[in-house]
């Protein structure tokens, strides 16, 4: 399979990865928390796909995830999430901002002797910021263009901050790290990075 082939299986294999773990988490989870049920799987797949290879990578899982996250909430009738700001243009800056802080993490121990500064610990510090820039941005697109926890940003972070945000922090903290290694394994197979 030659490296386009590659790159374009890679892209529906994880959307569809994202969209499943997002439509099984918001079934789960929406009964007890039908604003903005966790994401917890779905936000470890999105930015391990962000922090994979390069900046089109990043902006693009995030993009994946926003549409994936729209189309789940128009399924499901949560009116919030069915709003492009509030889905979409929050999770491609958090794509962004993920893999811009692998980037620079990677840059910055190149040097270093162990695979866990090398590799592991980008990955880790990527996953546990675009969580971060995720939460923060959807919760202020909630805030402000939404009647959601009564318009107040800090309304919604006292109410997700242990509901969602401390899952998916650790989620991006201790998943990313192993889900992108496990993909380079098999996509690299083989062949030079």
């Amino acid at each position: 399979m030659n490296k386009k082939s590659k790159t374009i299986a890679l892209f529906g294999v994880w959307a569809a990865v994202i969209f499943i773990m997002l439509l099984l988490e918001t079934y789960v989870f929406s009964t007890v928390l039908p604003v903005a049920p966790p994401a917890v799987f779905s936000l470890a797949a999105t930015f391990s796909f962000c922090v994979f290879k390069d900046w089109k990578f990043g902006i693009a899982g995030g993009v994946i995830f926003g549409v994936c996250s729209m189309i789940v909430a128009s399924m499901i009738g949560n009116a919030y999430f069915i709003l492009p700001w509030v889905s979409l243009l929050p999770r491609a800056v958090a794509g962004g901002i993920a893999w811009a802080v692998c980037a620079g993490a990677t840059k910055l121990f190149q040097s270093a002797k162990s695979e866990f500064w090398r590799e592991t610990l980008p990955s880790a510090l990527g996953g546990m910021f675009g969580v971060l820039c995720n939460s923060l941005l959807v919760l202020t697109m909630l805030a402000i263009s939404t009647d959601a926890y009564g318009g107040s940003f800090l309304k919604a972070m006292q109410a997700l901050i242990v509901t969602n945000t401390l899952f998916e922090l650790l989620a991006g903290l201790i998943l990313v790290p192993v889900i992108v290694k496990t993909v380079k394994k098999a996509y690299y197979k083989g062949n030079n990075k």
